[in-house]
């Protein structure tokens, strides 16, 4: 790193168009092989630590949320909240205007639909016949669905990155099934 550096300073100050040119060239290799040996040691780094954690649950989703950078400690405090050009500051009336928010806002979103002229139950076509099973999912099945995930496609806010869970699916893969399993049998 500090050769790429010293490179690149020498190249940010040349004059000479054809030494600058070079040292450019020089630089560039550098700060490429850099970049290479960063991104390997990140995925030897975390293939050997879901590796060692492999039967700990709890230390496998601390290594996730490091490598997704999810916080897994945060709050919001709210110190005041204005409802109906009326300003609350007290904890208790701040939780009440909440609470009544969220308790009503059902009601009043309903309040502003037009009514429709005829009953919902017109709009539904015939009964499915069939009914729905589910199984449980193994952690090979899960894998295999991670694979067929094309790479470029977005995640969600807190949702981990195609590209890390297919590189790290052979980690993730059983505690996600369990985690579909547990989801499955709650329901």
């Amino acid at each position: 790193m500090t050769k790429r550096d010293i490179f690149h300073k020498d190249y940010a100050t040349e004059k000479d168009p054809v030494k600058k040119e070079r040292l450019g060239s020089i630089y560039r290799s550098y700060r490429n092989l850099i970049v290479t040996l960063l991104r390997e040691s990140k995925k030897k780094y975390h293939a050997d630590y879901f590796e060692e954690h492999k039967q700990n649950m709890k230390k496998t989703w601390d290594g996730i949320r490091d490598l997704i950078n999810v916080s897994k400690k945060s709050s919001t405090s709210i110190n005041q909240i204005i409802h109906d050009d009326q300003s609350f500051t007290d904890n208790k009336d701040i939780a009440k205007t909440l609470n009544n928010y969220f308790v009503n806002i059902g009601p009043s979103i309903e309040a502003k639909i037009p009514k429709g002229k005829s009953p919902f139950q017109s709009y539904l076509g015939d009964q499915n016949p069939d009914s729905l099973t589910l199984n449980p999912c193994d952690a090979e099945e899960v894998a295999q669905i991670i694979s067929t995930f094309a790479n470029g496609k977005a995640s969600g806010p807190f949702s981990i990155p195609t590209n890390l869970l297919k590189e790290f699916s052979q980690y993730l893969s059983k505690p996600i099934s369990i985690i579909i399993n547990k989801s499955l049998q709650n329901l």
